[in-house]
């Protein structure tokens, strides 16, 4: 009779056993996820170089440098606005049509001259 429950006990023995091993690997996983997303942290951005100390002279230059490059820059958005402004004014057809208005009035009287 016991040779027959041998297996069986066995049987269940191995199973009991299994099932603490799988239960003691899922804790360790929820144990080792837990500390992986609290150690994913997003990274620190790069610094940003850091400049030599410049003297007040060489301040001085870059200031002057800048200005120029201001001035330049507006200077350069005026033209830029001047001719927006002359390419719609050359555009009206107001004067091209006073100036072929007088041809044509110049031209006529031409020929009534001549007959």
């Amino acid at each position: 009779m016991f040779l027959s429950l041998f297996p069986l006990l066995l049987c269940l023995i191995t199973d009991k056993l299994l099932r603490e091993e799988n239960a003691g690997l899922s804790e360790k996983n929820a144990v080792g996820e837990i500390h992986k997303k609290k150690s994913k942290k997003p990274p620190k951005p790069p610094r940003p170089p850091k400049s030599l100390v410049l003297g007040a002279a060489d301040q001085k230059l870059v200031r002057e440098i800048s200005e120029l490059a201001m001035l330049k820059r507006a200077r350069i958005e005026r033209m830029k606005a001047l001719k927006k402004m002359k390419a719609t004014k050359s555009s009206s057809s107001s004067g091209s049509l006073c100036a072929m208005a007088i041809t044509l009035l110049f031209l006529l009287v031409i020929i009534l001259q001549a007959f």
